[in-house]
């Protein structure tokens, strides 16, 4: 083989080569290029997601924190807690937005909440029905103190009607009240007498019936004479007698202690004029009988 022949071969082989090269090249560009458009591609997508997941995290603390918000307790322990997970959660939507966290804490933490919150929601359902419950027994309690009450305001009105029957009837009545006016002879023999110019004394005569429940003992006895004129007739004028009866004070006639045992007891009792001069008015008398406090008994006298 010539040189010229040798030096064309040569110069077809570098030919070949660069050809070959370039096309190699070419293709090599290619694949890289269509490789790195798909990466951008990919990371175009994976932003796009990370975006729709972020809006979404923003979206679910938004709905948490209206949720917390309308979360309310007398509890103030409970509700102290309740605004800090609030104030948490106004944080993290603020750094949301400013891009400071990743979505895998977003996530974290917005679990976390929920979590919480529903925590709380059990604790506030737990605390509202036992409120509920205290409310109604509060009620059934009160309820019963009001029946109570009632029982026991109806019981001592008994108690009391029955304290008034009792006093009632332990009270001693005076029976068989004979009254005459008197007149006294020469040798101080008392002697009956209707005419008022001749009246020195009154005598009031009766029994105490028997009376088991009556209280014992001595006993305080007094006699008011009313005359026609309504005035009592006393054995004192200027000393006013007074005695309580009936819840009142008013003048008596006479009065004497005796003892009662509970057994009927015959007595009279005497009024006598303090001034033998003045004459007893013409008319009808009123005549009573205390026993303590009460009314035991009356009568009338006629003078003329």
């Amino acid at each position: 083989m010539t040189t010229l022949e040798n030096k064309g071969i040569t110069k077809d082989r570098i030919y070949l080569f660069v050809i070959s090269f370039f096309v190699f090249t070419t293709v090599a560009f290619a694949y890289l290029y269509a490789e790195e458009k798909s990466d951008k591609n990919n990371v175009a997508a994976e932003n796009i997601q990370l975006g729709d997941e972020k809006n979404a995290v923003q979206t679910e603390l938004n709905d948490m924190l209206k949720q917390y918000e309308l979360m309310e307790t007398d509890n103030v322990e409970l509700q102290g807690e309740i605004n800090q997970q609030i104030e948490k959660i106004e944080d993290l939507i603020k750094k949301a937005k400013n891009n400071n966290w990743t979505i895998h804490k977003l996530r974290k933490e917005t679990e976390s909440l929920r979590g919480i919150m529903k925590g709380y929601v059990e604790t506030i359902d737990s605390l509202n029905t036992a409120n509920i419950e205290l409310t109604a027994e509060n009620k059934r309690v009160g309820q019963k103190l009001v029946n109570k009450e009632k029982q026991y305001s109806e019981l001592s009105k008994v108690k009391d009607e029955l304290a008034g029957k009792v006093k009632i009837g332990a009270q001693i009545e005076a029976f068989d009240l004979t009254v005459a006016a008197q007149r006294m002879k020469r040798d101080n023999e008392a002697r009956e007498t209707t005419r008022a110019e001749r009246a020195e004394q009154i005598q009031v005569c009766f029994t105490l019936d028997d009376n088991a429940i009556a209280r014992s003992g001595k006993k305080d006895i007094h006699l008011r004479i009313i005359d026609p004129n309504g005035k009592v007739l006393a054995e004192a004028e200027d000393k006013k007698p007074l005695f309580e009866f009936e819840g009142v004070k008013g003048l008596y006639s006479s009065k004497y202690d005796i003892i009662y045992d509970n057994a009927e007891l015959d007595m009279c009792l005497l009024w006598k004029k303090s001034n033998p001069e003045e004459l007893l008015s013409l008319g009808s008398y009123i005549v009573e009988v205390y026993v303590d406090d009460y009314l035991a008994g009356t009568s009338k006298l006629e003078l003329r």
